[in-house]
């Protein structure tokens, strides 16, 4: 079976189901590696080639394979995640599924991919949990971070996860070696809008992050016009922007929001 356009509802009501069935009250309780085994999964590390993660299926027994030397405990858990999605999601696909560092930058676009994230996601963040944390908060990486520290998860799928919860008008937008490569805006924001590989202005502070530039921790509010290249139809002037590059990867994580004061 293959499956062309990704079922963000199924992903997200499956890893729901689970969190309601084990009764998470609190982030610390989420442990992937008993879940997977009451699911039938044995989580294990090791050396790995070419992928951070690796699902191998056998009737109704699994082995999910972690790369050991993943600095990042967020990005462990979410590819342990990531993998139990395709576990619970897609029994009917493959029997082996590769998790590449690739799908760290961003959730991407196939559909098989992009359910697994989903499902991870809402895994690691329980809406029930996450939701309330972004109530009257005004976005930024800080608190970002501070998320990303109490779920155990990667500040990519933190920031997402902000993005689709807050009330605040705002977007993520990731690009990579200078141009947008996938954004994400909050379900209230008509005035945030990007072009696939539009090239980042050259003033941006997403810009500087990318060549080395020491950038303000809280970012700065600059012309509407900097980020968004169509004509300004909702009269916007400003906005502010936050960026950080991400580890070792040419891939800058801005977060822009319009209500900047």
């Amino acid at each position: 079976m293959k499956i062309t356009q990704a079922n963000e509802i199924k992903a997200k009501a499956t890893a729901y189901r689970i969190t309601q069935e084990y009764s998470f009250s609190k982030p610390d309780e989420i442990i992937l590696e008993d879940i997977a085994m009451a699911r039938g999964v044995l989580v294990v590390e090791g050396a790995l080639d070419g992928a951070e993660a690796r699902l191998i299926r056998k009737g109704n027994k699994g082995i999910i394979r972690i790369r050991e030397d993943i600095p990042e405990v967020g990005r462990k858990r979410f590819a342990i995640a990531h993998e139990l999605g395709h576990w619970e999601l897609h029994p009917d696909i493959s029997q082996l599924d590769l998790y590449s560092e690739a799908a760290i930058k961003g959730y991407g676009s196939d559909p098989v991919e992009l359910e697994a994230s989903i499902f991870a996601s809402e895994l690691l963040m329980p809406t029930k949990l996450y939701r309330p944390r972004c109530k009257d908060v005004m976005p930024n990486i800080r608190l970002v971070k501070v998320l990303a520290d109490e779920f155990q998860t990667s500040l990519t799928s933190a920031v997402v996860k902000y993005v689709q919860e807050t009330e605040q008008s705002c977007a993520v937008v990731f690009s990579e070696n200078g141009k947008v490569t996938w954004w994400q805006r909050s379900d209230n924001c008509n005035e945030l809008w990007f072009e696939k590989r539009q090239q980042i202005h050259k003033e941006s502070l997403a810009w500087q992050c990318l060549n080395g530039g020491v950038v303000p921790e809280d970012g700065e509010v600059v012309p509407f016009e900097m980020w968004i290249e169509s004509e300004n139809r909702y009269r916007v002037e400003k906005i502010r922007e936050q960026s950080l590059k991400l580890g070792r990867y040419p891939v800058v994580l801005s977060l822009l929001w319009v209500n900047y004061r």
